[in-house]
C-alpha cells in the first residue's frame, strides 16, 4: 500500500500536469493480462523512495522541455506511470489501462524518432529505477507493418517459401530496424500462428516434420505441440520453424483478413487438429 507521502505526491503531480489523461492504446485484456504477468511483479515491489524520485524525474522533463511539439503526449505518458503504475492501480477495471501506460512508456524509452528523442532519457531513467533495465517496445502492432520489406528473401526456397518463425522474425532494414528477438518472434509468431489457424490458410510441412508433430499426439495430452501457442510458448518455436508459408500471398491474406497483432487469437483444439490434417505435406525437390 502506497504511503501517503506518496499518494500525495501523485495527486499533486497530476493536479500540476493540469490535463486529462487519454488511454489511446487498444489493448485487448488478454494481452493486458500477458504484460501484468510479465511486468507488474516489479511494479509492485516500487518503494515509496523511488516512486518519489520518479516523480521527481519527470517533472523535470516536463519543466526542462516545455515548449516541446510533443509536450502534452509525453505528460500523458507521465500521467499514466504516475496514476498507474506508482499508484498501484494494476488490478481489476485498471489492469487495461495500467498495461496501456506500460506500453507508452516503453515506447518513448525505444524511439528512434527525432521529434520524440527529447523525452527518451526520462523514460529510460523511469524504466530502469522501476525494472532494472530498458524495457523492449511492448506494443507489437507499432512494430509490424504489413509490407513485403520485412521479406528475407535469401531465405526463400525455389518455390519461393520460408518457414513462419523466419516470416516472423523479420530482416534488418532502415525501414523496420534489426530482427527481433527470440522472445518478440516468438510474440509475433503466436499471433500469425493462431490467426492462420483460425482463418484455415495452407501452409506446408515436410514428411519429416509432419510425423515428429505426429507422434506427439496423446488422447490423454494436454500440453500437446499442437495445443499450446500462447506468446510464451517455446511450442510455438517449434510448429513456426517447421511449417512454411509463401510470404508474399501471407503478407496479402493478413491484410484480406484484417490482422490485428495486437490481438489474442486462440483456436480451439478441435480446430488445430482439423487444420494439421490439412496441411500440405511436401517434400524437398529432387535433384
Amino acid at each position: 500500500m502506497p504511503s501517503p507521502a506518496r499518494i500525495n505526491a501523485i495527486r499533486d503531480f497530476l493536479e500540476w500536469c493540469d490535463q486529462p489523461y487519454v488511454d489511446v492504446f487498444n489493448i485487448t485484456p488478454d494481452r493486458a493480462n500477458e504484460i501484468a504477468n510479465e511486468y507488474f511483479t516489479e511494479v509492485r515491489g516500487i518503494p515509496d523512495d523511488t516512486a518519489l524520485r520518479i516523480i521527481d524525474r519527470m517533472k523535470e522533463s516536463i519543466e526542462e522541455d516545455s515548449d516541446h511539439g510533443r509536450i502534452r503526449e509525453w505528460k500523458r505518458c507521465c500521467i499514466g506511470v504516475a496514476g498507474y503504475l506508482l499508484g498501484g492501480q494494476l488490478d481489476g477495471p485498471h489492469r487495461t489501462a495500467a498495461a496501456g501506460a506500460t506500453v507508452r512508456l516503453s515506447g518513448w524509452a525505444n524511439t528512434c524518432m527525432g521529434f520524440y528523442a527529447a523525452f527518451k532519457p526520462p523514460a529510460c531513467d523511469v524504466s530502469l529505477a522501476i525494472w532494472g533495465r530498458v524495457v523492449p517496445y511492448l506494443k507489437i502492432g507499432e512494430e509490424y507493418s504489413p509490407d513485403d520489406i520485412r521479406i528475407d528473401e535469401t531465405l526463400l526456397d525455389e518455390d519461393g517459401y520460408m518457414s513462419l518463425w523466419d516470416f516472423a522474425e523479420g530482416k534488418q532494414t532502415e525501414k523496420i530496424g534489426s530482427p527481433k528477438k527470440d522472445k518478440e518472434t516468438r510474440t509475433f509468431a503466436s499471433r500469425v500462428l493462431n490467426f492462420i489457424c483460425e482463418n484455415n490458410y495452407e501452409v506446408e510441412i515436410s514428411p519429416e516434420h509432419q510425423q515428429e508433430i505426429r507422434r506427439g499426439f496423446s488422447p490423454d495430452n494436454n500440453r500437446h505441440i499442437l495445443l499450446r501457442w500462447s506468446v510464451g510458448s517455446k511450442f510455438v518455436d517449434a510448429v513456426a520453424s517447421r511449417i512454411r508459408v509463401p510470404p508474399y500471398d501471407l503478407l496479402d491474406f493478413l491484410k484480406e483478413k484484417r490482422f490485428d497483432p495486437d490481438v489474442t487469437y486462440n483456436p480451439e483444439a478441435p480446430t488445430r487438429l482439423a487444420w494439421f490434417r490439412r496441411w500440405k505435406i511436401k517434400g524437398p525437390p529432387v535433384s
